[in-house]
């Protein structure tokens, strides 16, 4: 016999449907889920009422302190397409109920803006162009950029139709692309500011075939109306591009220090590029967050040697949620290995022809992998503090801190994890606290007899700590520390304690003393002096 789920009443899924304008409620989707079909008397619905809390126990996110009609309430409801249903079930942790709750309340406001007003045609796009170039339109228009970039394109073909020209607008830069069609005679003068930067890249440009990129105030064209109208009009960079790009395929693969396993990564799309001395293949993936450049010297059109690196491309996680940024555990495991010592492997196909293989051992000697890693890890591990402790916490590519903050989030990520666990060979410091002595010194007398006699003592925090990765707070749990056979020693002389004295209790461990950090599953009580320590 099943387990039995607490499903919805049907005025509460109408209710659900109709509060976002049947769309569904991930922000990333808002596909539309109802629509007519052939038969005028039915409905096509791809949408579904989908539980924020499991129906019945052991679904996801099921919190068994709702009862019976608060399970089966519109508050525990969200409406979403089946696709997007399936992956909030399928991976409930990177789904949590109160990223869900963000969802529905965000869609059910747009819906709310969007009631009465008519959504925009292509024909509409066109006639409101010229005033949104200009600045005076409010209006959402769906084609707006890619319009005012092939209106652009053409304006600047005019001025010289010996060029084929190309615009686009991404993350608040312009960029045009030109390409000549024919043989273009120009003149073209350095400034001296720029003359042994412009040099040594383009010697690079020649003999290897590497992206020339320059700030646009070092260079002055003449020869060609359209090169002349972007210099007086633009500050920015030019860029000159190898004419013959070649599109290429790197396989990448890591063999563990004692070759027996194989850990296959990803498969990066890219260009070769061809210089006089070396051909350059550069690939990426993971959605742009991935990137390697190979550049290989040549003799007789035959590989010689080499020269890798890889880097990270953190920008793309920006404003995003922590639990949400893609590959990120797949990234941290292909660096964590090659940290380890892994050996990463190559192969390289251009235009589905392979060219050649290879291997780097050093890759994690470079300084780029070193920083890239330290901060991929940083991620991590504040992406799993989030987790442990259901906090929401966005990616700020702005944030800077500091290597000893970075140990502090390793160290509250590793006690979150699995506690902390070290020798008393490795404790550096002794452990002090400070008593109160009562009116009559017993806790002071008892200390004292406990000299040169191994216990066990307990040091709870009274304060939570907050800290603030990536610009946002964190209040911390309650931790407790805990040193498993110590004694104390009173560096005063106890014939000169008086009632009310502050004594501090310095706690020296032995040999086989263990020092454990964890996540207090309960408050501590309340203090009786200004330490609250327990003698175990």
């Amino acid at each position: 016999m099943g387990t039995k789920r607490d499903d919805f009443k049907v005025s509460t899924i109408n209710a659900l449907r109709t509060r976002v304008a049947s769309r569904c409620s991930n922000p990333d989707c808002r596909v539309p889920t109802t629509g007519p079909t052939t038969d005028n008397t039915k409905v096509n619905n791809i949408g579904t009422a989908a539980h924020i809390t499991a129906a019945s126990p052991g679904g996801p996110r099921y919190d068994e302190s709702l009862t019976y009609e608060q399970r089966r309430s519109i508050n525990n409801a969200i409406w979403l397409c089946t696709n997007c249903s399936k992956d909030i079930d399928n991976d409930p942790e990177s789904y949590s109920v109160e990223l869900l709750k963000q969802w529905k309340k965000s869609a059910e406001n747009i819906a709310k803006k969007e009631l009465g007003k008519p959504l925009p045609d292509d024909n509409y796009v066109v006639k409101s162009l010229t005033s949104a170039l200009t600045g005076q339109s409010n209006t959402f228009l769906p084609k707006l950029v890619s319009n005012a970039c092939q209106a652009t394109s053409q304006a600047l073909e005019s001025l010289d139709p010996r060029f084929a020209v190309k615009t686009g607008y991404s993350k608040g830069i312009n960029h045009v692309d030109i390409m000549a069609k024919q043989r273009v005679d120009a003149k073209l003068s350095i400034s001296p500011k720029y003359r042994k930067e412009f040099y040594e890249k383009y010697t690079n440009l020649l003999d290897h075939g590497e992206k020339l990129s320059i700030d646009s105030e070092a260079i002055d064209m003449k020869g060609s109306p359209l090169i002349e109208e972007l210099q007086k009009n633009t500050k920015g960079r030019f860029e000159f591009s190898p004419v013959h790009d070649k599109d290429a395929t790197i396989s990448i693969w890591l063999r563990s220090p004692d070759g027996e396993l194989k850990y296959r990564f990803n498969d990066l799309i890219g260009v070769a590029s061809l210089g006089k001395k070396s051909i350059t293949i550069k690939g990426s993936g993971l959605k742009g967050i991935f990137h390697m450049t190979i550049r290989l010297s040549y003799k007789d059109f035959i590989p010689t040697d080499g020269k890798l690196n890889i880097y990270l491309d953190f920008e793309n996680w920006n404003k995003k949620s922590l639990l949400q940024l893609p590959y990120v555990e797949k990234l941290h495991e292909f660096y964590n290995k090659i940290n380890q010592g892994w050996q990463l492997n190559f192969s390289i196909e251009i235009e589905g022809l392979h060219i050649t293989s290879g291997h780097s051992s050093d890759i994690n000697l470079q300084e780029q992998f070193i920083q890239d890693f330290s901060h991929l890890n940083f991620t991590f591990m504040v992406r799993e503090i989030s987790k442990h402790l259901e906090v929401p916490i966005l990616y700020d590519n702005s944030f800077e801190y500091t290597s000893e903050f970075n140990l502090k989030i390793r160290e509250i990520f590793e006690i979150l994890s699995k506690g902390i666990t070290v020798s008393g060979r490795s404790i550096r410091e002794n452990a002090k606290c400070t008593l109160e002595a009562f009116d009559d010194l017993s806790n002071i007398i008892e200390i004292k007899e406990l000299e040169g006699r191994m216990t066990m003592i307990r040091i709870d925090q009274l304060e939570e700590e907050v800290i603030s990765p990536f610009n946002q707070e964190i209040i911390l749990p309650i931790f407790s520390h805990i040193l498993t056979e110590v004694s104390p020693e009173i560096n005063c002389d106890i014939s000169e304690i008086t009632p009310g004295d502050l004594v501090e209790i310095e706690w020296k461990p032995s040999e086989t003393c263990r020092y454990k950090i964890e996540k207090l599953t309960a408050q501590p009580a309340a203090p009786q002096g200004p330490a609250n320590s327990e003698v175990l």
